[in-house]
């Protein structure tokens, strides 16, 4: 019986030539399959990476909306400070917001305010908590805002701000601080540091000292300090003269009567 060791050199060549080709032809399957299967994986992490770039977005757009909410709703709001808890209910703690807001002579009644109550939970020792204050109108709260100064020691009054915006404000008042030590007139406003620019307003009051109406004056004695405006132009009226040339026109000239 033989066997393939028997087998004679031709069919020995043409078992050696298919089996390169059945190699090749499972590398060429293998690999279409597997491009199919990574074209395929692709597509998909393409539309899971656009929803999950959406989604982000999507997040994003209601943080700032969240962040919006939160700060139109604290828009009328203020936080005193330093009043001693001696009230026993709502009334006796509006009475106590009220005295303190007298100091800056301004008197506020209780349909003034959306809300007021102390903030936290009570603690033992001399810890005071705070009140927020809820007014019905923004006109109300930056009145008495503007005359925080007056608030009689220890008490005192700030903004009602998120956590958020009271470390931003921490973090600007360091740099506030800088920017001052260094000589500059900065301020913050809105969360930002606002340098004033110091020398275009010096510049501006010098010119401003120059020409005090900034308009050039026509003096008839002269001088060397006068800037001289021409003399004013005698204009005709362009409309006036049409209408005496179509008066002239029309007039008829007088008819001679024969004797």
């Amino acid at each position: 019986m033989s066997t393939i060791t028997e087998m004679s050199p031709e069919m020995a060549q043409l078992f050696q030539m298919m089996k390169t080709e059945l190699h090749q032809q499972t590398a060429t399957i293998t690999n279409a399959v597997t491009e199919s299967i990574i074209h395929k994986i692709d597509e998909k992490l393409q539309t899971i990476v656009e929803e999950n770039k959406y989604l982000k977005n999507e997040v994003q757009r209601l943080v700032q909306k969240v962040k919006y909410l939160d700060g139109q709703n604290r828009k009328n709001n203020l936080v005193l400070h330093g009043i001693k808890e001696t009230e026993n209910n709502p009334q006796e703690l509006f009475d106590l917001i009220k005295e303190t807001i007298n100091f800056l002579d301004i008197d506020i009644n209780i349909y003034e305010t959306n809300s007021y109550k102390r903030i936290g939970k009570r603690q033992g020792g001399n810890k005071i908590r705070p009140i927020l204050v809820s007014f019905t109108s923004f006109q109300k709260k930056l009145k008495i805002l503007k005359n925080k100064t007056k608030m009689p020691k220890p008490t005192y009054i700030t903004e009602d701000f998120s956590k958020e915006t009271m470390e931003m404000r921490k973090n600007l008042q360091e740099k506030l601080k800088e920017e001052k030590l260094n000589g500059k007139d900065a301020f913050i406003l809105n969360n930002k540091i606002i340098i004033k620019d110091t020398t275009d307003a010096e510049k501006r009051k010098r010119e401003a000292s120059i020409s005090p109406n900034n308009t050039n004056v026509y003096s008839p004695t002269g001088g060397s300090n006068n800037v001289s405006a021409p003399p004013k132009l005698h204009k005709t009226n362009a409309f006036e003269y049409m209408r005496a040339r179509s008066v002239s026109s029309t007039a008829k000239p007088p008819q001679k009567h024969n004797a």
